[in-house]
């Protein structure tokens, strides 16, 4: 008799084929996640390395423009921004503003056109002459020598009247509009070097204080007026003549008004200090004015360039206020003349007029108005009639309101205005018998400690990389002391 042998275990492949399908679900699903968290973590990864790359490339490109002599300066009235390129699909914004104490506003800049006063164009005034008077910037014909401009210039408003060329050199030209996205109108006798960084527009207004200028904003200005020294109180001494075979007119600092107004020799020297000149009109015809003398320490840059050897041993005596006349620093050396009520300098036939630079807080300055005396059309440093005119004045011109008008200059001097100048407008007039005309910034001990941050932002996520740079402004000196992600 036959019996069934069947084994008794028949069906159980299945539950050991599910058990098997389970387990390698269950790795296979693991590995899928591990992938794809793998390949999300990498794709995070790989955004923050564009991001990474972007910050730094903005970083690196803000520093440049620095260098290069942007004209955005970084205040510290708030972060300034720095025009900087998107890079692996990532949007980069580069701010820049001053931590501590360092530079004023104004350092730098070769010039600062306000603006301020200046009729509408529809004005009568502004529709007759050529140049166009209302211009902020402007040239006369009759010369094709190129006047030439160093540093980093702004313009209130983009009115030129330009009859011959101006070049700029290491310079970024800013003005101020309502719609930065419309192309100002560049004149063909406006040119930039290699050198330079050509056009950048702001929305913000020129100056920072509104109870004093038109166009001012307390929050969102770019500039505003540097320190006023302690002022004289009292009328200037008698001046005194020394005479080593060589009479040299000797004056010192103090008040100078209609009962005291400087009577010039031909050789005349204003020992270092502070002067008030209140009301008077100081005209410069056959003679040679030097104010000032260079310091000894703490300062590099500010040498005289106009000969005037009546004065040398005067010069050579000048020692400021202070008794030690081993060294004299830069707040002790140089002359600041303060204008006040019209005041005002005429350079004529045969003149010479020299300023050595005098430290006021955190500026150079060599002239300042103090008051509103002086309009649009009004000369603060005017070049009259006549030939054989020379100027270097080494500190900073503040007139905001007030204009400059030069004619010919015989360019003895590397420049006529070295430390700068803010004025209402100006005109670079110049005869065919000319030579070139300067105005640049000459080096200084003047710094800053710089903050700027380079913040790249791509799908919603941002990288920031944050850098403390050493600027000094005359020079465009750049050193970065620190450079890391913030993130």
């Amino acid at each position: 008799m036959k019996h069934d042998t069947q084994p008794e275990d028949r069906g159980s492949i299945l539950p050991l084929t599910l058990a098997f399908t389970v387990g390698i679900s269950i790795v296979v699903i693991a590995v899928a996640a591990f992938a794809t968290t793998s390949l999300r973590y990498g794709g995070i990864v790989e955004a923050r390395a564009d991001r990474l790359a972007a910050a730094d490339g903005g970083m690196r490109y803000a520093v440049g423009r620095l260098s290069s002599g942007a004209a955005r300066l970084c205040s510290t009235g708030g972060p300034d921004e720095i025009e900087a390129p998107s890079l692996n699909g990532a949007t980069v914004n580069v701010t820049c503003g001053q931590v501590g104490p360092g530079f004023d506003f104004t350092n730098g800049w070769a010039m600062i056109l306000t603006g301020e006063e200046i009729p509408d164009p529809s004005d009568s005034a502004c529709s007759t002459g050529v140049p166009n008077p209302c211009a902020l910037l402007k040239t006369a014909s009759g010369t094709s020598t190129e006047k030439l401009i160093g540093g980093p210039v702004y313009m209130a408003d983009m009115t030129f009247s330009l009859q011959s060329p101006i070049e700029f050199q290491r310079a970024q030209l800013m003005h101020t509009a309502s719609d930065c996205a419309v192309a100002p109108t560049i004149p063909t006798f406006l040119t930039f070097d290699e050198s330079s960084l050509g056009i950048t527009c702001t929305n913000k207004p020129w100056s920072r204080q509104p109870l004093k200028w038109s166009a001012a904003d307390s929050t969102t200005g770019l500039f505003h007026e540097p320190n006023i020294a302690t002022l004289p109180t009292t009328l200037a001494p008698p001046p005194i003549t020394v005479d080593d075979g060589s009479p040299c007119k000797v004056f010192l600092p103090g008040i100078y008004d209609s009962t005291n107004a400087p009577a010039l020799g031909s050789a005349n020297y204003f020992m270092s200090g502070d002067y008030i000149f209140d009301g008077i009109t100081t005209t410069v015809q056959n003679q040679k004015i030097t104010a000032g003398r260079s310091a000894t320490t703490g300062s590099t840059g500010d040498t005289q360039f106009l000969p005037n050897p009546a004065c040398d041993d005067v010069r050579a005596s000048d020692h400021g206020v202070d008794a030690d006349t081993s060294e004299l620093s830069v707040s002790e050396a140089g002359a600041t003349f303060y204008l006040r009520n019209g005041a005002r300098f005429t350079i004529d036939a045969n003149g010479t007029l020299e300023v050595l630079r005098r430290k006021q807080g955190r500026s150079y300055v060599s002239i300042h108005v103090l008051d509103d005396s002086l309009t649009w059309n009004d000369m603060v440093i005017e070049q009259a009639g006549g030939t054989n005119k020379d100027m270097a004045i080494h500190g900073l011109v503040w007139a905001p309101e007030a204009a400059i008008q030069f004619t010919q200059i015989t360019n003895t001097a590397d420049g006529q205005l070295l430390g700068g100048v803010v004025v209402s407008n100006i005109d670079l007039r110049s005869s065919a018998t000319g030579g070139g005309f300067v105005i640049a910034v000459e080096p200084s001990d003047l710094f800053g400690k710089l903050q700027l941050d380079s913040v790249a932002e791509l799908n919603g996520s941002t990288t920031t990389i944050r850098s403390i740079v050493d600027f000094r402004p005359s020079t465009g000196y750049v050193a970065v002391t620190s450079w890391r992600i913030v993130e």
